[in-house]
């Protein structure tokens, strides 16, 4: 007889107040009852109690699982339209499930919060769970609904872990792609700049050479009265044409200082990175190299493993002497019943003996399973001291290797910031000499204003203008140079560098992303070849004839060989069949699902499907569940509506 399995249930669905049912472990369960007597509210009270995880509760754009979880009619909606599982009068339910000494526990509240059990995992919905809102059952009746071949791609996807994990670093390298993308298309689109921006500059320092000339000519213009003025007149004039000449070239030295001191102040912002990237590096190797450390000081410790392998070696060595000891009393037993042959008494037959020998090589096995299993473990800990310890030596000569490094950044970045300083030394002392012979300008400026005011306005309309056009090719000069570089990760780089670089990780990216789809498609189509075996393996225990394969092609699309009543073979898609055969198709994935992505989820619950079992199949269809639950080990609960009054009963199908 099976163990008990005891399912208590406060306030689920329409079941008011609390009950409890009690079903048989690893076996097929029906329950039975009336309509709205409360048997999908048990059915469903299983499935949140198994089923209802943090992933299910986890709001997100593409979760199945607490898609599935709504669609089952499991989860409280918002604003209060459906409360789930939860009574209507009631302000929560509470399920629990005693299966031995493990009991598993769910609460759930109307408002929609929910304290689900620890060892629920929400894959059992997918795979464990058979109803007409089941996704299987959607997917192969509703094709307007959800896609076929999109839908059994997705769920394989998502219940493959390894396959979802390539797919979600695939999605994560398509946002990193994406990113560097545009940032690659704007620096391209700065370097298209820059041309244009050379050209402006070539075109203001046209502009100002031609005011330059028309200054001058404005100022060779200037004329007086008489003699000593005309002199005194020349002499200014003189003045004014070696100053304004002496201006110039100061502005163009002003110009070459600033762009020299853009460019040191890029190295040294560069330095300053690099000394800071090694100081992290520094500290990370510490950390890592203390954490080592403290390791290796604690000697290896194989006392416990040593002692459990000198138990499992007697015990192997006594189980051996058993085994010899059955192996001479089969060579001496008759057959029939006859005294054993060592202690003359009792009666045994050879089935018995051949049997406990069994039972004892088997057990033998294990322990030497065991056995090597802990000699690995031996060995893996020494080979970890090792690897342990060759790490350390990397750390060690690393960490040299680091101080050593920013030793020598440590004296660049000091006599970098030594040609900074003077570079704005000079710099200022250029402007100062600069600003003394403008004042010596205007000065002499203002002595020719007083002979010759209308010209000496025009002159200084010219000089506004000249002015304004330095400042704006300045400027440009400016943009110019940084135009030239770009900043990423806080490293100043050339930009035709950054375009390479980016081009470079584009690539990788690309790479890594096509690769990270290959292997989800690789471990999909593992997963296909073992799922399509499963379902034929159920369709040949149930015998179902006129279905001669049912299968996942390459692009995912479910397709049925259907045999019809005249003989002839033809694939048709699994919503053209009749509502009987959309069922047991669905109950056929469901059961190869459940093989193939089970991972401990040993219970499966079908609700409101058994009406629709084909009647000349139906034994056949139970007789295959309960080979099923027996040979995995899993429980079944279905349900199965009767037209006796009364309360709802289990029957245990042995």
């Amino acid at each position: 007889m099976s163990k008990q399995i005891i399912l208590e249930i406060s306030n689920v669905g329409g079941l008011e107040g609390q009950k409890m049912f009690t079903l048989s472990k690893n076996t097929l369960n029906i329950l039975e009852g009336a309509n709205a007597t409360g048997k999908s509210s048990v059915a469903k009270a299983l499935m949140a109690v198994l089923g209802i995880d943090d992933r299910v509760l986890r709001e997100s754009h593409g979760n199945i699982w607490r898609l599935e979880a709504s669609n089952l009619g499991v989860l409280p909606e918002r604003g209060g339209h459906r409360a789930g599982i939860v009574h209507a009068n009631a302000t929560h339910a509470e399920v629990k499930l005693k299966e031995g000494n493990v009991e598993r526990r769910v609460i759930i509240e109307k408002t929609g919060k929910i304290e689900p059990d620890k060892h629920a995992n929400s894959n059992f919905l997918l795979i464990g769970v058979l109803t007409p809102n089941s996704w299987i059952y959607r997917a192969i009746s509703s094709p307007n609904e959800m896609r076929n071949e999109s839908i059994f791609k997705n769920y394989i996807t998502k219940l493959s872990v390894k396959a979802d994990k390539y797919i979600r670093a695939s999605d994560l390298l398509q946002e990193y792609y994406s990113a560097l993308f545009q940032k690659l298309n704007e620096l391209k689109k700065k370097k298209a700049l820059i041309p244009n921006l050379k050209k402006e500059i070539k075109q203001l320092e046209k502009e100002i050479e031609e005011l330059q000339k028309k200054k001058d000519e404005l100022i060779k213009m200037i004329k007086a009265d008489n003699e000593q003025k005309r002199r005194e007149i020349s002499e200014i004039k003189k003045r004014l044409e070696t100053l304004e000449k002496t201006k110039r070239d100061l502005q163009k030295e002003v110009q070459s200082i600033e762009k020299n001191l853009s460019s040191l102040k890029n190295e040294l912002k560069n330095l300053e990175s690099k000394i800071k990237e090694l100081q992290e590096e520094e500290e990370r190797l510490k950390k890592r190299k203390e954490n080592i450390e403290s390791e290796l000081s604690k000697p290896l410790d194989f006392s416990e493993l040593d002692e459990k392998i000198r138990q499992l070696q007697d015990e192997r060595i006594r189980l051996q002497a058993l085994a010899d000891l059955y192996y001479i009393a089969l060579d001496s037993v008759k057959e029939g019943y006859s005294k054993c042959p060592l202690c003359e008494t009792g009666n045994v037959t050879r089935e018995k003996l051949e049997d406990k020998l069994r039972a004892i090589k088997e057990n033998i096995s294990k322990i030497e399973d065991e056995l090597r299993n802990l000699a690995r473990s031996k060995e893996e800990m020494e080979n970890h001291r090792r690897r342990l310890e060759m790490e350390l030596r990397d750390i060690k000569n690393r960490l040299g290797e680091v101080v050593s490094e920013r030793s020598i950044i440590q004296q660049e970045l000091g006599t970098k910031k030594s040609e900074i300083d003077n570079t704005l030394q000079e710099l200022k002392d250029k402007k100062a000499k600069l600003d003394k012979i403008s004042e010596e300008i205007k000065t002499l400026n203002d002595l020719l204003r007083k002979e010759n005011p209308e010209l000496i306005e025009e002159i200084d309309r010219v000089t506004k203008l000249l002015e304004e056009k330095q400042q704006l090719l300045t400027r440009k000069e400016s943009e110019y140079i940084t135009a030239g570089y770009i900043e990423i990760y806080g490293i100043s780089l050339e930009l035709d560098d950054a375009i390479k670089l980016i081009e470079q990780a584009l690539d990788g990216i690309n790479s890594a992303k096509k690769y990270a789809l290959e292997m989800a498609e690789k471990i999909r189509r593992e997963a296909v070849k073992q799922f399509n075996n499963m379902v034929q393996d159920v369709l040949r225990r149930i015998g179902f004839s006129e279905f001669k394969r049912i299968y996942l092609d390459k692009n995912y699309i479910l397709n049925v060989q259907y045999v019809s009543p005249e003989g002839e073979v033809k694939i048709i898609q699994p919503h053209a069949l009749s509502e009987s055969e959309r069922v047991s198709v669905a109950l056929v994935l469901m059961l190869a699902l459940n093989k193939v992505y089970r991972e401990g989820i040993n219970y499966i619950v079908i609700d409101n499907m058994y009406e629709y079992f084909d009647e000349y199949r139906t034994n056949e269809i139970l007789k295959v569940l309960l080979e099923y639950a027996k040979q995995e080990n899993v429980t079944i609960l279905l349900t199965r509506t009767t037209f006796e009054d009364g309360d709802l009963r289990v029957r245990v199908v042995e």
